[in-house]
Order: structure tokens, then C-alpha cells, then sequence
């Protein structure tokens, strides 16, 4: 191996080459095979921090703490001659001055962990703080972080409205927070759906974007919802899914890159199972897809038939350039001699499968620079990577970590197991299991180490036979990863932070508490310790023996149970939920079953 991708997988210890090339149906994407390299050549990576000597000569880089990818970490100034990124890993915001690669850093406070990014009017831009619950104003004149501004538990989405001068913020709890910029005063707060994730500006009009569920929302100027829809699907038995990103583009256009799921058509365990195979163009059960909502005449918001990203894995960031080309960031690529970065002219360049040199670096979001080329944010090594060639360094501390490659990198078949689990978390989706039926998919955030056996059925038994079964067998991973990778793998996982939890009354909290510990209720015999969950697999009415599962953010985990039969967590007390065998609460009452669920969405 040679190369960038060579030094990649040198720095994650990910020493195959696992990819494909791909088709689209209107934008050419272009991957290589796989090679028979083995995972045991090449750095090892494990958690912790710094570098230290290995038996046998050479060095082991240690991983420090690594977000999950998330995208829309990057935005240019109005003249295109600034960017700014913000880094998740390092807590940091990076001004970068593009003409003259001058970097000035702004340090934030450990475990703020900096998301999405915004110019606003003047010199200002604003920063998403994801885990401090605010977003920050920085002064791009004076290179400094001004003030922080408190919006709410778990802010996602970004956007500046230059004609009424607020900023609109999208939280996770389903809540949109507008912000006057001059004083940072909550001027609104609307309760609009679970899981917001991206706000975009578009002619007088919010159109906001669910994470999971990829629901696009338009909301009018009076905050009045107008619209609902989703992107179209070209498949029978496919829904759209897991929204990464939306932004603006021309003519009050919406772009944005999600997933199409093939829930229904037949999912099986078997070898290759979830996907088409390694192979140019290959075909995964969840795909990339690229969708514009475009306004007609009369105003109503319209879907356009999708451009499929076939054989790319995790559609994280798109960027639209004032000339209308596009550019998308498929991180899963990151990892493999292929390109991570699809960039057209427009939407109808077809163009043929061949070819194509990989991206350098970790590419985890892009934007446009004033002469409409695309600057690209790559996390390991923290860099802009420029469309003549230049790269500018934001910082030398080293952030690579093998877990986190093997997460998010496509294994060769157009998936990856971040594909399923966007941000350590769950798609929301219901798959029709050919040997198992309808099974739901499950979060892994928040400790998955303590909550084995894995899956449903508590059929995998530990992490290794996770790894084996699903992701060498059924997601066609050439080559399984060795002990030192697994171990990497797992302490990765292990540390994505649980869903942020929700605050209820407390009043009704401390009800709800006490009927979740009551022994006649007994939701604490089988939900208990720090997972709330004692591993153990029981028939509780549902249609057959399953694992507990944990509570643990459960408020964040939509649809429930193992089918899915639960749009909501109060549904799950109703008749699908199993009744009496699934904790006596028959003899609750209208109110004491909304304390109880709560009391439970504060888990």
C-alpha cells in the first residue's frame, strides 16, 4: 500500500484496503477492490493517549477519545475566504484564513464537543455545543470566542435568518429555539417532533429535518407547521432514513444526504447477507441517497426522486457552492483506496464508473471557498484539505483510533455498522428478518460492553461473535479483525456517550420513580444495575424469548420492543407491550402511567 491511504491505515491500524466501486444513477462515484492485506500489519491502535514502543522494534499510537462522526462541522465566510471548523474531538474551533493559511485555534472547554457551524451577520459565526447545551458566538475579526448562549439539553442544528436576524437552533428534544444575535435572548421556543436535527432557511420559511426518521417539516413565519413529507424511495420495501445533513442551495432549494433502508423486502443472516457482495457498484440493504426539496409554484415543498450513492457508506456532510455545484462528504470511504469526497457540477452529470483516486485524510465535512472549490475538513490528521492540493494543518495532536475506523468504514459492500447506528446510536428502523421476522434495530451508545448477549435473541454472546457473525459475515468484511483491533473496537464503542436524557416535572419524576421501584409494579426485578438491564432472556408476551434490553436513554429510542410495535414509549403499556408478564401495570391508572413513562425518559 502506498500513498495516503497507505499513511490512513497506517495511523488507525486498519491495514486492509476493503471497498468498491460504485454507480449512480446520475453522479459517477468510483471505488477500488479489496486486497488480501492483513489486518495485523500496520499500527496498532488501542485506547488511551501519546505513542509508546512496541516488542519487536516500531511504535503503537494509542488512540485518545473520538467523537462519532457527525458532519456539518464546517463553513466558509460570505467572500468565501474564511473558514471556520469546529472539532469535536479536540474541543477546538479552527478560523483559517484560506488565502494566506494563517490558522488561529480557539480553545473551548473540555467535553463541550463543538457540532454544527453558522455564519451569521459580520464577522460573527456560531458553533453548535452539543454536550454544554449552547452555542457559541465567535468574533472572526477579533479571532475569539465571544459569549455562549443557552438554547437547551442537546442542541443539533444550525441556521442564521439575515432577514429577520435570528438564529435558529434545533434540539434533539424536538424543540426549535430562536435566539436574538445582538443579545442572545430566547425570542421562541416551539415544540415541533422528536429528534430535530438540521434547520435550513428557505425563502420566508424553516425547513427542519428529523435525524432518523429523515421527516422533512416546514414551518411558516408565524411557526405553524405547513408541511410534512419524506424522501421518495425508488424501491418497493425501502424508507428513507438517518437525515446526516441538509443545506441550502439556489432558488430556495433544500439538498440533503440520508439513507434508503430496505426494510421490508427480506433482510437475511446469512454470508453477504446484507449487501450484494464486494464487487464494482455493489448494492447494500442501506444506501446513500441525495434528495432536493424543491418549492413549486404555488409553494408547497416537493421531493425529488433520489440520487442513490451506491456502494459509498455514511453520507455525512453535502456543501452546494453559489454556482449550484456539489460536493459530499461519504466518510465510510475514508478508510479504503477509494474517494470520500463526490463532487458534480450538477445533479444530471452523469458520468461512467471508473476510476478514482482516494481522499486524503478522514474527510468529515466540506464547503465551498470564493472561487467555488471545495475545502475539505479531514479529523485524523485535523486538516483543510484544498481542491488545488494545499493542505493546511489545524493541529498536530493525533486523534486516530482504530475502533472508531471500523465503525464507520465501509467494509467493501457499500455499509458500514455506523450505517445502522448514525452517531453510536440506532436508525429507528424495523427490518423483516427472512429467519427471524421483524426485528428492531438496537442502540449500541452508552456501554455496550456490561450488555451482553447481543441482539434480541441474545444469539451473539459476546463482541468477537458480534464482530464475526455480522460484520465479516453478513456486512462481508474481507478480513476479520485481530484480538488488539477488537479490543480497540469495543473500547470505542464502549465509550460513546448515552442519548441525552429528558427533564420532566419533577414532581411527576419522583411518582413515577417510585411506581418504577414498587415490587407490585416490578419494573426493577428485570430492568436493574447500571444498564438497567440484567441481561437475562424471557418470554414477557411479546411473541417469544428476548434479551432485556438496557433503558439507558431510552427516551432517545423510538419505536420500542423488538418489533417496533411501540411508536412511542407510552404505546409500549398498551396491547402490544405483553400485558401483565411485561411488569404488572394493569391496575395503573391513566396518570400513573404518565409518571411512570416520565420518570422513564429521564433514564
Amino acid at each position: 500500500m502506498g500513498g495516503n491511504v497507505g499513511e490512513k491505515m497506517r495511523r488507525t491500524g486498519i491495514a486492509y484496503r476493503v471497498s468498491t466501486r460504485a454507480l449512480l444513477p446520475t453522479v459517477a462515484l468510483a471505488l477500488g477492490t479489496a486486497c488480501t492485506n492483513h489486518p495485523d500489519e500496520g499500527t496498532l491502535v488501542t485506547p488511551g493517549t501519546g505513542v509508546e514502543t512496541v516488542p519487536g522494534g516500531g511504535q503503537r499510537i494509542k488512540a485518545a477519545p473520538a467523537r462519532p462522526i457527525m458532519g456539518g462541522t464546517l463553513t466558509t465566510s460570505h467572500d468565501g475566504t474564511i473558514a471556520v471548523a469546529s472539532d469535536p474531538d479536540r474541543d477546538a474551533v479552527f478560523v483559517v484564513h484560506l488565502e494566506r493559511r494563517a490558522v488561529t485555534p480557539i480553545q473551548l472547554e473540555a467535553g463541550e464537543v463543538p457540532g454544527r457551524v453558522v455564519m451569521g451577520s459580520g464577522s460573527n459565526a456560531y458553533v453548535v455545543l452539543r454536550d454544554a447545551a449552547a452555542v457559541a458566538r465567535i468574533d472572526l475579526d477579533r479571532e475569539r470566542l465571544i459569549e455562549r448562549y443557552a438554547v437547551c439539553s442537546a442542541p443539533r442544528g444550525i441556521a442564521f435568518d439575515a432577514g429577520t436576524g435570528l438564529l435558529h437552533v434545533t434540539c434533539q428534544n424536538g424543540t426549535l429555539v430562536s435566539l436574538d444575535t445582538e443579545s442572545g435572548d430566547v425570542v421562541r421556543q416551539l415544540a415541533v417532533a422528536d429528534d430535530l436535527r438540521d434547520v435550513v432557511v428557505s425563502g420566508g420559511d424553516l425547513v427542519l429535518t428529523t435525524f432518523r426518521s429523515a421527516e422533512i417539516i416546514v414551518l411558516n413565519a408565524d411557526g405553524q407547521i405547513e408541511q410534512r413529507s419524506t424522501p421518495d424511495v425508488l424501491e418497493p420495501g425501502s424508507r428513507p432514513s438517518v437525515a446526516w445533513r441538509a443545506v441550502a442551495g439556489p432558488d430556495d432549494q433544500v439538498h440533503i444526504v440520508h439513507q434508503v433502508a430496505d426494510t421490508a423486502r427480506g433482510v437475511s443472516t446469512a454470508p453477504s447477507g446484507y449487501s450484494g457482495g464486494s464487487g464494482s457498484c455493489s448494492f447494500s440493504i442501506v444506501r446513500p441517497a441525495l434528495t432536493t426539496f424543491t418549492r413549486d409554484a404555488t409553494g408547497r415543498g416537493m421531493a425529488s426522486p433520489p440520487v442513490q450513492l451506491l456502494g459509498s457508506a455514511g453520507p455525512t456532510d453535502i456543501a452546494v457552492s453559489d454556482q449550484g455545484r456539489i460536493a459530499v462528504v461519504v466518510a465510510g470511504n475514508a478508510w479504503s483506496e477509494t474517494t470520500s469526497v463526490l463532487s458534480f457540477d450538477s445533479l444530471d452529470s452523469a458520468q461512467d464508473c471508473g476510476a478514482s483516486e482516494p481522499s486524503p485524510g478522514e474527510p468529515v465535512a466540506v464547503a465551498f471557498d470564493a472561487e467555488g472549490h471545495t475545502v475539505v475538513q479531514s479529523r485524523e490528521p485535523a486538516a483543510l484539505y484544498l481542491e488545488d492540493g494545499a493542505v493546511i494543518a489545524l493541529s498536530g495532536e493525533s486523534r486516530a483510533n482504530t475502533g472508531l475506523a471500523l465503525f464507520h468504514m465501509n467494509t467493501g459492500s457499500g455499509i458500514a455498522c455506523a450505517s445502522c447506528h448514525p452517531e453510536g446510536m440506532d436508525d429507528g428502523q424495523t427490518w423483516n428478518f427472512t429467519e427471524t421476522s421483524w426485528r428492531r434495530t438496537q442502540n449500541v451508545a452508552g456501554g455496550i460492553a456490561q450488555r451482553a448477549p447481543y441482539h434480541w435473541d441474545g444469539d451473539m454472546e459476546d463482541f468477537s461473535m458480534l464482530v464475526g457473525e455480522v460484520m465479516v459475515g453478513r456486512m462481508s468484511l474481507p478480513i476479520a479483525p485481530n484480538d488488539e483491533q477488537q479490543e480497540a473496537f469495543l473500547g470505542w464503542v464502549d465509550s460513546v456517550a448515552r442519548p441525552v436524557a429528558r427533564l420532566g416535572d419533577p414532581d411527576a419524576v419522583e411518582r413515577g420513580k417510585a411506581l418504577f421501584f414498587d415490587a407490585n409494579v416490578a419494573c426493577n426485578e428485570c430492568h436493574t444495575g447500571p444498564q438497567l438491564t440484567n441481561r437475562g432472556i424471557f418470554d414477557v408476551g411479546t411473541g417469544g424469548d428476548f434479551v432485556v434490553p438496557s433503558l439507558v436513554g431510552i427516551a432517545a429510542r423510538a419505536p420500542y420492543l423488538h418489533d417496533g410495535c411501540a411508536s412511542t414509549l407510552r404505546e409500549r403499556f398498551s396491547a402490544c407491550g405483553g400485558g401483565d408478564r411485561h411488569g404488572r401495570t394493569s391496575h395503573l391508572s391513566e396518570a400513573e402511567l404518565d409518571d411512570l413513562v416520565t420518570y422513564l425518559e429521564t433514564l
